[in-house]
């Protein structure tokens, strides 16, 4: 338009007053401007909020003391208008003459004043608000190097309690409950961990630091004692021990796996190695070595030798051996090669001698082999435990030829030492002719040789080697089952054995762990050795009489004689301790927040997708909480640290992991103390703020926000008056 009308004048070229032309390009540029939108900004003073954080955490601070607050905004806004606020937990208006009192917070939250600016008298200790207005944090000289001591944690580990204890002031005094020994300790400057030894009876313990500080809200914790996992106490066998046992017969022993992470303590009460299945021998094992349980093992006339221990999972969990560290017996093992066991009773006579050599006292030595025309030895002159881990039978043992058993059992008398009993032990069908019978018997009881033979037939001699058996002190056990001669030829071995229950009575003296015990009489017991690396627990006038040791993640103890009820209920109270799923390692970290983490893996691998809960009980409402999954075979989580000592109970599904004891924890307000100079270096980089350190005394520069004038309608109103004085004026 303003072109156009251009255009037209020149071309025309009225003529106009030159006030009149004048007046209608200044309306027309008026025009053109209000055509732009043009803004007019103009500079004004917006609303501001003073906030004094009055929480516990800045008890020291001088800025709450109003005087000192006062002159302090006075260097800093100067007579600029404001609102005063106080806050903790939450925001109240404040009187700016004072004077304040604290208030009370669990947490300090900083929720910003409606403002255009705030001037921030706090420490920084607090969450980041979501948005605030431009906040200039005013550091505290006071708060910058804070005096506290503080217990940082409290745990149990194992019979001990561990506290963490930080100092940035005066030596300070921590005193202990609930512990044995000195009851007090000097806590010098900086961070460390005192150890003290949990009291048997202590239900909970504590440590509290003595006065000295300005918060007193983290000078002491308390815990309170876990229950154990398993407070189930099995007894398996003899004796009739009180109604807090869980008493099973050896037909009624768990089968099932999971049943042994229930008891703290296992007994096994004169009970054989025989009266209990191969599953049950490996529950056992798995129950001590692999879960951490504790086995206690009692004596009687049907265990250690006399229970057949020897080779058997008994023998190697006990800290007591069965047999004598030293050769008391030499063994000879001879299988019948005629012709006439040609066969599948070949096989099982062989296999039922090797399968015996692992039962036999570990230092004997052992002569094994066959006879048919001739003997022939397997090996010769080895200890058990060596001709246990031979090869046996050689690939080129075969059954053939007569059976020439009487020039057998000569030349096996001739070439036996002297000074040594030998117990021979013959698997044979017995058709053999025997010619000199007394022979035999004259030189078989000079040389101590005790003849035992499995007749695995009725041969036409075995009715007098019946008689040389008997004369020579041995045995004759008839088997005609091949299934059965693996049990029959270990019969014979327990009938070989030496005696080694006695049935004269001993005074029995407890020692080490088990000294509160004191003597006990023992009418009969158990001739045991004490195995190496194995703890005494209990001695006679010449024989080690118990002991116990670690297997694996638990601990067995063995008594060789059978106790009274009570000194067999305190044992196993003595050596009581939970099991644990080895499948499960749990962690966790009682700071200001409870992170729980549960690491799930076995053999196969990473355990996914598990059902991890953590139960809390702190004596009031337990809380549940699902543990999620994080990684393979990892599941965690961080929680609220409870206010009151808490068992924290891991459960998969309904199966109890771990129980932990936590402390109960003063409130998060007391954990960090003095400035946090990184949150109030965030606080003003979002914000759009500062953090005005203590020797800064400038005046802040607020940066006010412009307000904003539109200036359209003005210059609108101006061009149009002026065209039309413009025009008014050209007409006269």
């Amino acid at each position: 338009m303003a072109l156009a009308a251009l255009v037209i004048a020149l071309i025309r070229r009225p003529r106009i007053p030159r006030t009149s032309a004048l007046l209608g390009i200044l309306g027309m540029l008026c025009l053109l401007l209000a055509a732009a939108a043009p803004i007019l900004r103009l500079p004004r003073r917006g609303t501001l909020a003073v906030m004094i954080d009055l929480s516990p955490s800045t008890r020291t601070a001088n800025f709450r003391d109003a005087q000192q607050a006062s002159h302090r905004l006075h260097e800093l806004i100067g007579d600029t208008p404001y609102q005063m606020f106080g806050f903790a937990a939450d925001v109240h208006s404040l009187d700016p003459a004072g004077p304040w009192t604290e208030m009370p917070a669990e947490q300090t939250v900083f929720s910003p004043a409606p403002a255009d600016a705030i001037v921030l008298f706090s420490d920084g200790q607090f969450e980041l608000p979501p948005s605030s207005p431009a906040a200039y944090i005013v550091a505290d000289p006071a708060l910058e190097n804070v005096t506290d001591a503080a217990v940082r944690r409290l745990q149990i580990r194992g019979d001990a309690l561990d506290a963490t204890i930080s100092n940035s002031g005066a030596r300070r005094t921590a005193s202990f409950t609930g512990t044995t020994g000195a009851t007090t300790a000097p806590v010098g400057g900086g961070t460390m961990v005192l150890s003290k030894p949990l009291a048997d009876q202590a239900e909970s313990a504590s440590v509290e630091l003595d006065g000295g500080d300005a918060w007193p809200e983290n000078d002491a914790l308390t815990i309170r004692r876990s229950p154990p996992l398993a407070s189930e106490l099995w007894w398996i066998g003899d004796g009739s021990p009180s109604s807090k046992w869980r008493r099973f017969s050896l037909a009624q022993v768990p089968h099932d796996p999971a049943d042994y992470l229930a008891p703290a303590v296992i007994v096994l009460s004169n009970v054989a190695a025989t009266d209990l299945g191969a599953s049950s021998l490996d529950h056992l094992v798995q129950y001590v070595r692999d879960l951490g349980g504790s086995l206690l093992i009692l004596g009687g006339d049907r265990a250690f030798a006399s229970g057949g221990y020897p080779g058997t999972p008994l023998e190697m969990l006990s800290p007591l051996s069965s047999s004598p560290p030293a050769a008391a017996t030499r063994w000879i093992l001879l299988v019948d090669s005629s012709g006439s066991m040609n066969g599948p009773n070949w096989q099982a006579a062989t296999q039922a001698v090797v399968r015996l050599l692992p039962d036999l006292p570990p230092h004997d030595p052992v002569d094994v082999g066959q006879f048919a025309a001739a003997v022939r030895w397997w090996s010769a002159g080895r200890t058990a435990a060596e001709t246990a881990q031979l090869s046996l039978p050689p690939a080129d043992a075969v059954a053939s030829g007569p059976t020439n058993l009487e020039p057998a059992l000569l030349s096996i008398a001739a070439a036996a030492p002297t000074g040594i009993p030998t117990q021979l032990l013959l698997l044979s069908d017995c058709d053999a002719q025997i010619d000199q019978p007394r022979n035999l018997i004259d030189l078989f009881t000079r040389k101590q040789i005790h003849l035992h033979v499995l007749a695995l037939g009725h041969g036409s001699g075995l009715d007098l080697i019946r008689q040389i058996a008997r004369a020579s002190g041995g045995r004759v056990v008839e088997q005609l089952d091949p299934a059965q001669w693996v049990d029959s030829i270990h019969q014979l071995m327990q009938t070989a054995m030496p005696t080694r229950w006695q049935t004269n009575p001993v005074t029995v003296q407890f020692m080490n762990e088990a000294a509160s015990l004191g003597r006990q009489t023992a009418p009969a017991w158990n001739h045991t050795w004490l195995k190496q690396d194995a703890q005494p627990m209990a001695k006679s006038a010449s024989d080690a009489m118990g002991a116990s040791w670690r297997v694996g993640s638990g601990s067995v103890t063995a008594i060789a004689f059978s106790p009274t009820s009570d000194i067999a209920d305190a044992l196993a109270r003595l050596i009581a301790q939970p099991p644990r799923d080895p499948r499960f390692t749990t962690h966790c970290d009682p700071g200001p927040h409870l992170h729980l983490t549960v690491d799930a893996a076995d053999k196969d691998g990473y355990l996914n997708d598990l059902d991890i809960s953590a139960e809390i009980s702190d004596g009031g409402e337990v809380q549940t909480h699902p543990l999620p999954q994080t990684a393979p075979g990892e599941y965690e989580i961080s929680l609220p640290a409870p206010r009151r000592p808490a068992i924290v109970t891991l459960r998969n599904q309904q199966h109890i992991i771990d129980r932990i004891a936590v402390a109960g924890r003063y409130a998060p307000e007391f954990d960090a103390l003095g400035n946090n100079h990184a949150t109030m270096r965030r606080l003003a980089d979002q914000t759009g703020g500062a953090v005005i350190w203590p020797d800064d005394h400038h005046p802040i520069d607020f940066h006010w926000p412009r307000r904003d004038a539109p200036l359209t309608s003005w210059l609108s109103a101006a061009g149009a008056l002026l065209v039309i004085f413009a025009l008014l004026r050209s007409g006269r």
